[in-house]
């Protein structure tokens, strides 16, 4: 868990993560001034996604790590699947 939050913070900085981070940023100051609290927790989600490098932002809509977690197997051999055609 440590380094996956490790590993969010510390990775670089695309313009779509400091959109984020500055939408969250500006939201916030917004919701002070206006003392709209509930706005503020919106804009701590955004703020968060920024930091840890999270989102829901991909292509396929999925918060899914890029990678699989190793699970101390070595078997790495992907099994062949044969096909039979069929004819009418």
């Amino acid at each position: 868990m440590q380094t996956f939050l490790y590993n969010g913070l510390l990775a670089p900085w695309t313009l779509l993560r400091f959109l984020r981070f500055l939408m969250g940023a500006l939201l916030l100051v917004q919701a002070y001034q206006l003392k709209e609290y509930w706005i503020m927790g919106v804009a701590a989600f955004f703020i968060l996604m920024a930091l840890l490098n999270r989102g829901c932002c991909g292509v396929a809509g999925t918060c899914a790590p890029n990678t699989l977690p190793h699970n101390g197997s070595n078997n790495d051999t992907t099994e062949q699947i044969h096909y039979e055609e069929i004819k009418k």
